[in-house]
């Protein structure tokens, strides 16, 4: 029983503390007072197992939403006000979990319901579950004591029968609590395949553990039973393995597919080495199970590396293989005299079993200069392999304009661009991706590993679902986080139901233009105020660059652009905004406000909706400028507009418009609504929100479509970066 006990003990334990945590914690604690286990270890495979089984329902709920969750146990009122308390004091309540009996699965499901960052719920997770095992150890493994004094005097048997009671009692239990909540009915592959990597994940810090406290029985005895240990005297052997079994848990999260293969090649070969003469039963079984799964599951893992990386890391193997060989069989055979030496073995084919195959060497250092030659032959073959997955694993760097034909481009953005943001699509600044059957167009921009959208895709209303799942799909399979900008509000539904998160984060000032009422229909206040500025000398007048260029006119068109920039401290902005260029001007005319022919503002103006209609592109003015330069500026250009035949005018979407209600539980959100406010205070958003509200426009509602809470922080930096270079580094310190 000892021996049992002694080599599959921990394997029991795991099992147990999942289902029934503290009937095996003290169990097991107390055969740790007795010798037969020991307590770090007892204490480490406890928190690794209830944070497994916390991660599982995580998970599950993370998944599913709320929603899920209220009919699984929001029928009951206690259930209710923890769901509704988790939302409000998450990290809090997770911290308590462990001590409220009853609630241990609902608290950490309704932290994933409410969209807890993966991160934030795993770390606090931690440190509750780490302290309710240390006082539950120690409890066990002190109380022990006193129960052994009472059974000292029965005999070895009777010890034995006692543990076996309580052991079966919690499992009885455990059954029946577990058929009474249909806990495995809540659960189905898709929980599966979100815990899986967390299981990987699981190895690997197991091997980075040991290289932290290469001494510690915990982790010596945690890593005898299972699979992919990097088992090896240097810290830094252990740590770069560590790290590079992390970096392929991380990625076979984001389907990777270079991830899919090193892991099963990794877990083919550890499979096979547990069957061999010394069948070691248990890291056998895990590495079969995970292998299996993987294959079972293969077709899930599809997205593809960055072609570039790849060619890279196939070039730089045989690169670095040769430098590490070279390193090996030049200090093996340097300290030839300091090594042991069995026969039939070479320097040559030592430096290749000890920094390629990972393998123990067969010679035996004589001396500690030896074996830290050792070492450091197996940290330079682990850090070279840690390389290579950095190159293999990465998401895919667009290098280059991904570019669809220019005639087809223009042929859509004519047919299907009824929004503003699609007379920004066909700039150099973003990429052109062809979509649903070459019936639609996504105009897009990657930055940060994160691909965000300008608006819609430009498609027929009946391939506009189609278009966002392709464009969804592209994304995956080049381990891309996709976001859409702009998104309006009668599209909503379509990004819901793609699986999308929507937060409204911007609005777009609308004008009508029919039958002339641009130019008769201005608010009294705005009218008055136009008065005024005529009566000051201002007048507008259109300039047509491409048919009569006026140099002294682009030099002070240069001045004022330069200087309103200055003013702000930011840099040309691009994406959704224009950037000035007397070139642009050759295609978009301007109109300027002067002043006894003096320039004190120009704006231009962009065609959507097939030329019915247009989009304020650029709006700039002399610092000192009169007043009303501007209105009158908006004023005639939209009067010349309406003249023209056009049907709606609009004034560009403003991130920072009139208070938007954020109804999110999630703090990520309400972060992104700050910050959006403190871009508009330095931008001057606010400012051309009065400015623009002054016409009495139709403002509508723009919205963000994004994966999720988590990816928000890379979706935000993504999108300040496309927009602006030098102004983000002054945002950011802002």
């Amino acid at each position: 029983m000892e021996a049992l006990l002694v080599k599959y003990g921990y394997v029991l334990l795991f099992g147990g503390v999942i289902v029934e945590g503290e009937a095996f914690l003290l169990t097991a604690a107390f055969l740790a007072h007795r010798g037969i286990l020991h307590l770090p270890t007892v204490v480490a495979v406890a928190i690794a197992a209830t944070m497994f089984g916390d991660q599982v329902y995580y998970q599950a709920a993370r998944a599913r939403g709320r929603a899920w969750l209220e009919r699984r146990k929001g029928v009951r009122a206690r259930y209710t006000r923890i769901i509704d308390m988790t939302a409000r004091r998450g990290p809090w309540l997770l911290l308590v979990s462990r001590y409220t009996f009853g609630f241990r699965i609902v608290i950490p499901a309704a932290c994933g319901a409410a969209g807890m960052p993966v991160g934030l719920f795993t770390f606090v997770d931690f440190v509750a579950v780490g302290v309710w095992a240390l006082l539950t150890g120690a409890l066990g493994y002190y109380g022990g004591a006193a129960v052994a004094r009472y059974l000292h005097d029965f005999k070895q048997i009777v010890v034995w029968l006692a543990v076996a009671l309580v052991l079966c009692v919690a499992a009885v239990i455990s059954f029946r609590r577990m058929t009474r909540e249909a806990r495995l009915k809540e659960l189905g592959m898709a929980d599966v395949h979100a815990v899986m990597p967390f299981v990987m994940s699981l190895l690997a810090v197991v091997n980075i553990a040991s290289a932290l406290w290469p001494h510690a029985p915990a982790t010596q005895a945690m890593s005898r039973h299972l699979p992919l240990e990097v088992s090896h005297g240097s810290r830094a052997v252990m740590l770069f393995g560590g790290l590079a079994l992390l970096q392929v848990s991380r990625n076979l999260a984001r389907r990777k597919q270079a991830a899919w293969w090193v892991a099963v090649l990794a877990l083919a070969l550890s499979f096979v080495s547990h069957l061999g003469p010394e069948l070691d039963v248990l890291p056998a079984v895990v590495s079969g199970l995970l292998l299996a799964y993987l294959l079972a599951f293969r077709r899930r893992f599809h997205t593809l590396p960055d072609p570039a990386s790849l060619r890279r890391a196939l070039v730089m193997v045989p690169i670095l293989g040769g430098v590490v060989v070279a390193y090996g069989w030049l200090g093996l055979t340097e300290f030839g005299l300091h090594f042991v030496w069995p026969p039939g073995t070479t320097p040559l084919m030592e430096a290749v079993r000890d920094g390629i195959l990972i393998q123990a060497p067969l010679v035996q250092p004589a001396d500690r200069e030896a074996a830290r030659f050792l070492n450091s032959l197996a940290a330079a073959g682990w850090l070279a392999r840690l390389y290579l997955l950095v190159l293999l694993l990465r998401p895919v760097v667009v290098r280059g304009r991904q570019e669809a034909p220019p005639e087809i481009v223009a042929d859509l953005r004519r047919s299907y661009g009824r929004r503003s943001l699609s007379a920004f699509a066909a700039r150099a600044d973003k990429h052109h991706l062809l979509v649903a059957g070459e019936r639609g167009l996504v105009a897009f921009a990657v930055r940060h590993s994160a691909a965000i959208a300008c608006g819609d895709p430009l498609a027929p209303p009946d391939a506009l679902e189609e278009s966002i799942r392709d464009f969804l799909q592209r994304c995956r399979r080049n381990g891309w986080t996709p976001a859409v900008y702009g998104v309006p509000e009668e599209h909503l539904p379509f990004y819901e139901k793609a699986g999308l998160k929507l937060l409204p984060i911007a609005q777009e000032a609308l004008i009508s233009l029919r039958e002339g009422a641009a130019a008769a229909a201005w608010p009294e206040a705005l009218a008055g105020r136009l008065g005024e500025t005529r009566a000051a000398g201002l007048s507008v007048r259109r300039y047509d660059r491409a048919q009569s260029p006026e140099p002294l006119l682009d030099e002070q068109l240069e001045e004022v652009s330069e200087a309103w920039l200055k003013e702000r401290r930011l840099g040309e902005l691009r994406f959704s905004l224009g950037s000035f260029s007397l070139e642009e001007l050759d295609v978009n005319p301007a109109f300027v406000c002067e002043s006894a022919g003096r320039v004190e503002a120009f704006c231009s103006w962009l065609d959507y909706a097939a030329g019915r209609a247009v989009v304020l592109d650029l709006l700039r003015k002399r610092p000192g400028a009169p007043d009303g330069c501007r209105e009158l500026l908006l004023a005639e250009s939209l009067a010349a507009h309406a003249a023209a035949g056009r049907e709606e005018a609009s004034f560009g979407i403003i991130s920072v418009a009139r208070p938007v209600a954020v109804d999110a539980p999630a703090k990520g959100t309400r972060r992104l609504a700050r910050w959006l406010d403190r871009l508009g205070a330095t931008y001057g958003y606010n400012d051309l929100f009065a400015l623009k509200d002054a016409f009495g426009p139709r403002w509508e509602s723009r919205h963000l479509a994004f994966p999720g809470d988590r990816s928000l922080p890379r979706v935000v930096l993504a999108l300040a970066d496309v927009h602006t270079t030098r102004g983000l580094r002054q945002l950011l310190r802002r």
